[in-house]
């Protein structure tokens, strides 16, 4: 099945209709620089020349600056994908880590080898042996919200019980003039959860997109439906749920949102 590349989202209401010099449309304001998002780990795909592998790691860019959110379950996936993107490591100025599993953190030496003052932001309560892996890093501890870059924030700690354990997890938002994006990583403390907050944190802003892992895999489909329907009265514009969402709410969501539920799996990319 022949896919396009780039998917392209936007909001009706933000702008004029601008045609980019390669041909892709973009619904964005003249002289408003677009964050490119591209997917370089995942365990779901449909056409790509990148190896899928047990985790996810998504390429956000904004001006020639980059984060890398999480960075997958194997370092050497992780560089061989990085390579076959071609995709520049010098614009690399941070690496994101959403918790401290391992399918999102295994491949952060290989990362931080590759990148030059490169800043790692964990969670505070972020524990243990990969950081030691890396001793070049400048891991930066993050308990609140704050800008990692200009445009590129993470919501800070948010907390949850994970199979008898206290964890946290932090996830990226993309913050343009009035509209947000959030990616998550897999979205242990709860996808509704995580929106309610993120909008706390932007009360100004509404979410144009939720991308990532919604953490679905042992919903049932009554579950799963529940879950969109809270995400639409929250006024989530688009979805693009992937990881560990599940193949069967995922299913829920292309039937729940049709055409605004995006694919956006290893390899794909998308314009916010």
């Amino acid at each position: 099945m022949e896919r396009r590349q780039f998917i392209q989202y936007g909001s009706l209401g933000v702008g004029m209709l601008a045609i980019k010099p390669n041909g892709l449309r973009s619904f964005v304001e003249d002289g408003q620089d677009d964050f490119r998002i591209k997917i370089i780990y995942n365990n779901m795909k449909i056409n790509s020349e990148l190896q899928e592998g047990g985790g996810f790691s998504a390429w956000v860019e904004r001006n020639d600056a980059a984060v890398l959110f999480d960075t997958g379950g194997d370092g050497l996936i992780l560089s061989n994908n990085l390579d076959r993107a071609a995709l520049d490591l010098k614009k690399i100025r941070a690496v994101v880590l959403s918790h401290n599993h391992w399918d999102h953190v295994y491949g952060l030496p290989e990362a931080v080898d590759r990148t030059s003052d490169c800043r790692v932001f964990v969670p505070d309560s972020f524990k243990g042996s990969i950081l030691e892996q890396c001793p070049g890093a400048a891991v930066r501890p993050v308990k609140k919200t704050g800008e990692v870059i200009p445009g590129i924030w993470t919501t800070g700690e948010i907390f949850t019980n994970f199979l008898g354990r206290r964890i946290s997890e932090q996830s990226v938002v993309l913050k343009r003039e009035r509209e947000i994006a959030i990616l998550t990583g897999c979205a242990h403390p709860g996808i509704v959860h995580i929106v309610r907050h993120t909008k706390r944190l932007f009360p100004n802003h509404t979410v144009g997109l939720l991308a990532g892992g919604f953490h679905l895999v042992s919903h049932t489909e009554e579950q799963s439906k529940k879950i969109s329907d809270e995400l639409k009265s929250l006024g989530v514009g688009k979805v693009a749920p992937s990881h560990c969402t599940g193949d069967r709410a995922i299913q829920v969501f292309k039937e729940e949102w049709k055409e605004k539920c995006l694919e956006l799996y290893l390899g794909d990319e998308c314009r916010f």
